[in-house]
C-alpha cells in the first residue's frame, strides 16, 4: 500500500504484484528505485513503489512441495509450488503454471502422459486428459470432514485408473477420479483441540501394495494403519509417533514397509525412519546416523537401496538403515520435500523447498 500524506490515507496495489509481501528496500544509488520480495519472487519499481513494478525473469528458488515424473517422457516434470500453483515443463515457455493456489499433490499417469492430476491446498484436486490444459474438479465427489494442507492422492501400482485420496477417511476411485467411495473409518485420532485450525487429524500418506488388496496409511497425529482386504477391515500398526510424512511399501513385497516422520510439531527427537518386514507387526528404527531433521520421503531403488529426502538434503543407505550418506553432489543445503524414482531411466528427481527441481542419474 502507498501513502502520500504521511499515512493519513492509503491506496492498495493488488493487481500488478504477487501477494504475501516479505521485504522491501530502496536502492541508495538510484532515487525512486525500490525492490520488493514476496511469494511471487522479486520485483522492482522506479516510482518509489507507487506502481511501475517489473518482475525478475530468472528466479531459481521455487519452493516445491511435490514432484511428478513420467517414465514415458523424461522431459515431463510437474510439481506443486508454495503460493505459485502447480507448474509443468510442457505446454508453455519453460515451466508454466496450470493450476493456481498453493500447489500441492501432482501426478502424471505412468501409462498416459496426458492424464495428469493437480491439487491446491486442503485437497482441492483436479484431473485432466490433455496434460493440464483443461481441468475437472473432483474433490467434491470425495467423502471428508477434514483434509490436510497437503492432501495425498496416489495411483494404485497395478492400475492407474484406481486412485486413493486421503481425508480423515480413505477414498478410492476405480474410474480415474470421476467417482469415489470411502473405504475406511476415521483413521486419525479425531480433530485436534485448536478451534481455529480444524484440519488436524488427517491422512498424510497412502501406500497401496502391488497385490491389489493391501494399503498402508499414515496420519498427521502419528498413526499407521493397514488393510489387507481393500478396506473391508483395518488394523492399527502404530500410534504416538510424530507426524507421518510418508508410508512406502516395497513393490515386490507387501509386508516390507517403511515410514518417515517429522517431529517439528511434536518438538521431539523421536526417530525419523522406521522399517518393518512383517507387515508392520514389528518395527525397527532405521534412523542410524541421520541428522536430527525431518525425513519427508523415501523411495526403494534397485537392490533394495533406500533413498530419502530430508530437510537437510538427500541421503542413501544400502537397505539396512544402519548407516546413511549423502547421495550425489551438486545439490545445495536445502529441504527436499519429495523425491521420485524412475528405475527404467535410471534417475531420481527431487523437489526442493527453495531451489526448484534437481535430477540425479542413478546406477
Amino acid at each position: 500500500m502507498t501513502s502520500k500524506d504521511g499515512a493519513a490515507t492509503w491506496t492498495a496495489d493488488d493487481t500488478s504484484i504477487h501477494v504475501d509481501q516479505h521485504a522491501m528496500v530502496w536502492d541508495p544509488r538510484h532515487p525512486g528505485r525500490v525492490y520488493l520480495g514476496n511469494d511471487g519472487g522479486v520485483y522492482r519499481s522506479d516510482a518509489n513503489g507507487d506502481g511501475g513494478w517489473i518482475k525478475a525473469r530468472h528466479e531459481p528458488y521455487t519452493q516445491l512441495y511435490s514432484a511428478a515424473i513420467s517414465p514415458q517422457d523424461t522431459s515431463r516434470i510437474s510439481g506443486g509450488a508454495q503460493d505459485n500453483g502447480s507448474i509443468r515443463s510442457w505446454g508453455g515457455d519453460g515451466f508454466n503454471e496450470y493450476l493456481g493456489g498453493d500447489g500441492e499433490e501432482n501426478l502424471i499417469n505412468p501409462t498416459d502422459v496426458n492424464n495428469v492430476y493437480a491439487c491446491y491446498q486442503y485437497g482441492n484436486c483436479f484431473s485432466s486428459a490433455d496434460g493440464g490444459d483443461t481441468l475437472t474438479y473432483f474433490a467434491d465427489k470425495t467423502t471428508f470432514k477434514r483434509r490436510n494442507w497437503f492432501t495425498p492422492v496416489v495411483f494404485d501400482p497395478r492400475d492407474p485408473k484406481i486412485l486413493y485420496y486421503g481425508a480423515e477417511v480413505l477414498n478410492r476411485s476405480t474410474d480415474g477420479g470421476a467417482t469415489w467411495q470411502a473405504i475406511s473409518p476415521d483413521l486419525s485420532g479425531g480433530p485436534g483441540p485448536d478451534p481455529i485450525y480444524t484440519n488436524y487429524g488427517t491422512i498424510t500418506s497412502i501406500a497401496p501394495a502391488a497385490d491389489g488388496r493391501t494399503v498402508y496409511v499414515g496420519t498427521d497425529d502419528g498413526r499407521v494403519w493397514v488393510t489387507k482386504d481393500a478396506g473391508a477391515h483395518w488394523t492399527k500398526l502404530a500410534q504416538g509417533r510424530p507426524w507421518v510424512t510418508r508410508v512406502v511399501v516395497d513393490p515386490h513385497d507387501p509386508d516390507r514397509v517403511y515410514t518417515t516422520h517429522s517431529a517439528y510439531r511434536a518438538g521431539s527427537a523421536t526417530p525419523h525412519v522406521y522399517g518393518s518386514t512383517d507387515g508392520g507387526e514389528h518395527w525397527k528404527d532405521l534412523s542410524g546416523n541421520l541428522p536430527d531433521a525431518p525425513v519427508n520421503d523415501l523411495v526403494i531403488a534397485r537392490g533394495g537401496k533406500l533413498h530419502i529426502g530430508t530437510d537437510q538434503g538427500v541421503f542413501t543407505s544400502g537397505g539396512k538403515g544402519d548407516h546413511w550418506s549423502r547421495l550425489g553432489r551438486g545439490m545445495p543445503a536445502v529441504p527436499v520435500d519429495d523425491i521420485e524414482y524412475d528405475a527404467g531411466n535410471h534417475r531420481l528427481v527431487a523437489a526442493t523447498f527453495g531451489r526448484g527441481f534437481y535430477e540425479l542419474a542413478t546406477p
